[in-house]
């Protein structure tokens, strides 16, 4: 059953479909399977905070602002045409052997 007070404020809970078939699944593959036991709830952004932070250990990070990304560097214009020429003999290398192939075709008709 669904909160109504939860709803209005849009914090609403999903639920577990088809929860038979998901136990029958996991036995079948040798899950073993306790229906006593609880399911925990998701990893979220409040449980990591809460439980996987030491606040002690990293006091600055808090509330330090993110460093703006670093801009890659331009490759050299020798680099550029190494890139260029292994390219060229990649697609030569793609072209003979598509020839080869519709030669093989020809010749087998």
């Amino acid at each position: 059953m669904v909160d109504e007070e939860r709803v209005g404020r849009g914090e609403t809970r999903g639920t577990l479909g088809f929860p038979a078939l998901i136990t029958a699944l996991c036995e079948d593959q040798g899950v073993f399977v306790d229906p006593k036991v609880k399911i925990r709830a998701p990893i979220d952004l409040k449980f990591i905070q809460l439980h996987c932070t030491n606040a002690e250990e990293y006091p600055a990070q808090r509330n330090r602002a993110p460093s703006p990304p670093k801009s890659p560097s331009s490759p050299t214009l020798e680099a550029v045409k190494k890139r260029i020429m292994r390219h060229v003999l990649h697609m030569e290398d793609q072209q003979s052997a598509i020839c080869r192939f519709m030669m093989q075709i020809y010749h087998a008709m």
